[in-house]
């Protein structure tokens, strides 16, 4: 991986880690708030940014919308950072307070998946 290319990967980490998710909020503010914080950092949106709550975050490629997000649900935040030519994608799952026992058990799941895929990539080797 080469310089800017890492530097596109460190913008949206930095981007996400410094986004304050509330309930109140509609999903475009978020999505704006991202692009202002991309700007800060000299890069653009790699893509469409998605943001996407409640029932509306099962939807693989939803667009932030004006529906407010409300305490209790979950949140898919998906944006990359365009910077010096080079694109980062990341994805995100949040909840908006405490996470429900479902929704804490689901988040296990996951996380054990993506361990065990993680563990088995190797170059050369089949993905299915």
């Amino acid at each position: 991986m080469n310089k800017s290319q890492r530097k596109a990967v460190y913008i949206a980490d930095r981007v996400f880690s410094l986004l304050k998710i509330k309930a109140g909020q509609s999903e475009k503010d978020i999505a704006s708030k991202i692009k202002v914080l991309l700007k800060k950092f000299y890069a653009k949106p790699s893509f469409r940014i998605i943001v996407a709550s409640g029932k509306r975050s099962a939807k693989p490629h939803g667009f932030a919308t004006d529906k407010k997000i409300r305490k209790g649900d979950l949140v898919v935040i998906d944006f990359g950072a365009l910077y010096n030519g080079y694109c980062s994608d990341i994805t995100r799952t949040v909840t908006v307070a405490k996470p429900t026992q479902k929704q804490g058990k689901v988040f296990r799941i996951v996380r054990e998946a993506q361990k065990r895929a993680i563990k088995a990539v190797r170059a050369g080797r089949p993905c299915f």
